[in-house]
């Protein structure tokens, strides 16, 4: 997927995302909302979401499996509250905002489509995507091809 996304400098962007704290806590608090988008994260949603997470090459070579699920449960208990919500968004812009290769936006919208297509998209889904795609600065129906 990386060398897809960065045109052969794969390695170079994985380097740059690897054991990157804000990216990893942006990429969980967008998969955490649209997880949430109906409301709740139910186990299944949990455990399908903690998976796309993992699968994320940087994510899983700067941190270990204990590490991202302390961090993706700390921030899906925001999103129950419009504050919760508004701490999430802001890990997301504070992670687009130090991204110095231009790219976690582009990441962190793959892995939220990745978490609302379980079992296709639906218009609540469709709404927080929209909303993550432009706080990365990120055209959503681009990434969707």
């Amino acid at each position: 997927m990386f060398g897809k996304l960065f045109g052969g400098k794969a390695k170079d962007a994985i380097n740059a995302f690897s054991g990157n704290k804000d990216f990893l806590e942006g990429l969980c608090a967008g998969c955490a909302l649209v997880a949430a988008a109906d409301g709740s994260i139910d186990d299944k949603e949990f455990d399908q979401t903690l998976r796309v997470i993992q699968a994320n090459t940087a994510i899983s070579a700067g941190f270990g499996a204990q590490e991202i699920e302390t961090v993706f449960s700390k921030l899906s208990q925001k999103t129950g509250t419009r504050s919760g919500k508004s701490e999430l968004k802001t890990e997301i812009r504070e992670a687009v905002g130090r991204d110095k290769t231009g790219s976690m936006g582009q990441a962190i919208v793959l892995a939220c489509l990745d978490v609302a297509d379980q079992g296709g998209i639906d218009e609540k889904e469709m709404v927080i995507l929209r909303d993550i795609a432009g706080l990365c600065n990120q055209n959503l129906d681009k990434l969707m091809q």
